[in-house]
């Protein structure tokens, strides 16, 4: 009976914690997209320049 305690109660403790690193990882892959579709225009421009 105290295992399935500790089983559900550590499950509701761990939750919000995984669901912080995932929010995490989200942010993470999102900022860096949006770093990189900036810099990607800008080497494209560059480069069109360049062979102009």
């Amino acid at each position: 009976m105290i295992a399935l305690l500790v089983i559900y109660s550590s499950k509701r403790i761990v939750a919000p914690v995984q669901e912080n690193l995932d929010r995490q990882k989200q942010f993470i892959t999102d900022a860096g997209h949006e770093i990189k579709t900036p810099l990607a225009i800008s080497q494209c421009l560059r480069m069109t320049t360049a062979l102009t």
